[in-house]
């Protein structure tokens, strides 16, 4: 078993196995990024870059104790494109793991997320063998929150208890023997569920973790959509220990200090993905599909009570997805899911009202 700050750069078997390239801002405001004020960014080796069988949803970020090594979290969901040529089924979600500590040499390695099935462990797919979504994740301490809009829950994972699994050249293997041999479909890690806490009355889409006041409990920003469209989407918070502590039904929510009641409006519900504060502001990510440009949209949430004043509108990636800003810097983190176009970038909270 290892730990997430355990893995060492350049090690194929143990460690981060796969090369990112680095994109400077310069790159990052053109085709086909389109980021009207970036800081800096990667993208993913060719392959991750050009699959069309996995795509990248949900971001987040961990940092150890003397700040000596940075880590970005991308979730991704199994689309299963070529179940029609080799039978395969559905892999359920993977989390990247990507050293950002020195920007200009990423490395990183993809683990897949299982649960326990009786005696063995299968992927994290819905009711009908369909991956999971994953469409928003967070990190606080070593705990890995993610959003399953499919089966209404908050899954949890220690990023601690990484579990080494064998390979597999036929790819189609996620169990654990009776020898006690992990298998997942060839990855070499596996985070096991450790909890599911379920979400009501509405469908959890995004998660990010809200820094914003650091003489308070940590809160996760979570944005909800509605399966009737007249009833207008909503930002939650909770504390993370609530999520961790609730015996079956997750309900209600924490007001963030400064703030009063729950955030819910129709800003949130036109093609938002991602959803984080900062200060008393909220900014949401949204996409407007495979070839248009997403956007950026900061409101003013000071006076929840009031109509919301938008503060900035920006240019942002085609196929935008989640949004995060870190705890300890000024960068607000985003990640985009279309083949041949994805990216995974900061800009400067300082850069924006």
């Amino acid at each position: 078993m290892k730990t997430w700050d355990s893995l060492v750069k350049r090690d194929e078997l143990h460690g981060l196995n796969r090369k990112g390239q680095h994109v400077s801002d310069a790159e990052l405001k053109v085709k086909p990024y389109f980021v009207a004020k970036p800081h800096t960014g990667f993208r993913w080796n060719d392959g991750d870059y050009e699959t069309f069988e996995w795509y990248p949803q949900g971001i987040a970020g961990i940092t150890n104790a003397d700040e000596s090594r940075k880590f970005l979290l991308v979730s991704w969901y199994h689309a299963n494109k070529d179940k029609d040529k080799d039978g395969k089924g559905f892999k359920g979600v993977r989390v990247s793991l990507v050293d950002v500590t020195d920007m200009g040499d990423i490395w990183y390695r993809h683990v897949l997320l299982v649960e326990k099935d009786g005696a063995s462990i299968r992927p994290i797919v819905d009711s009908k063998g369909k991956s999971v979504h994953a469409g928003g994740i967070a990190v606080h301490g070593t705990t890995l929150f993610v959003a399953d809009s499919a089966n209404d829950l908050i899954r949890t994972f220690d990023l601690n208890r990484l579990i080494p699994a064998a390979a597999d050249g036929t790819k189609l293997r996620c169990e654990l023997t009776s020898a006690g041999t992990y298998y997942a479909y060839d990855y070499r890690y596996i985070l096991i569920q450790r909890a599911a806490r379920r979400v009501s009355p509405a469908i959890l889409s995004s998660m990010s973790m809200d820094w914003t006041n650091p003489s308070s409990p940590s809160l996760i920003t979570c944005g909800f959509y509605y399966k009737h469209y007249h009833t207008p989407p909503s930002v939650v918070w909770w504390q993370p220990r609530d999520i961790v502590d609730a015996d079956a039904v997750l309900k209600g929510g924490t007001t963030p200090p400064g703030l009063t009641g729950v955030i819910k409006n129709r800003m949130l519900g036109e093609k938002a993905q991602g959803v984080t504060r900062v200060g008393k502001s909220l900014w949401v990510s949204r996409s407007h599909g495979r070839s248009n440009r997403g956007e950026l949209d900061i409101f003013d949430i000071s006076d929840p009570a009031k109509p919301r004043k938008t503060l900035e509108k920006a240019d942002w990636p085609i196929g935008a997805e989640a949004i995060y800003a870190a705890k300890t810097s000024d960068n607000v983190w985003c990640c985009t899911e279309f083949p041949g176009k994805r990216v995974v970038f900061a800009v400067k909270k300082s850069a924006y009202p």
